[in-house]
């Protein structure tokens, strides 16, 4: 059985709906092609956002210096740790080599203490009066 369809012929008003259902498809491409580009540029841009806001951590800092002329353990805390108060942590960790804190010869190997054990922290205030706190109390005992 063959389908037979039946011929109508072509008038001037069909061509016309014919027209303006091509330039509707158009438009609907172009308004497609640039939500799609919206898409992307918004992709691009919320990418570098986040990219952006990514939590760098904090400088890798060694496990040790040595310390060098003119510096002092307050001189180096100021450097590392952001803070000249935070002296008294590196202090700690070296008290089998070092008498006197104020009096450390050029050249002496110190060992570097753990930002997380001793909550250095030198955006917060409690961390920076805790640590002068105990230096204090360490200069007083001398």
């Amino acid at each position: 059985m063959a389908l037979q369809t039946e011929k109508k012929p072509i008038s001037e008003k069909d061509i016309e709906v014919e027209a303006s259902q091509v330039s509707s498809d158009a438009d609907q491409i172009t308004y497609s092609s640039k939500m799609e580009s919206d898409i992307e540029s918004d992709q691009i841009t919320n990418s570098e956002t986040a990219a952006e806001n990514i939590v760098k951590p904090e400088k890798q800092l060694p496990a040790s210096i040595t310390l060098g002329q003119g510096e002092t353990l307050r001189t180096v805390a100021l450097d590392l740790f952001g803070s000249k108060e935070f002296w008294v942590y590196i202090y700690q960790e070296n008290m089998q080599s070092v008498i006197n804190p104020n009096v450390i010869p050029v050249g002496t190997k110190l060992l570097l203490p753990d930002v997380e054990k001793y909550d250095i922290n030198a955006n917060d205030p409690h961390s920076i009066a805790k640590a002068k706190e105990k230096g204090a109390r360490i200069i007083n005992g001398l």
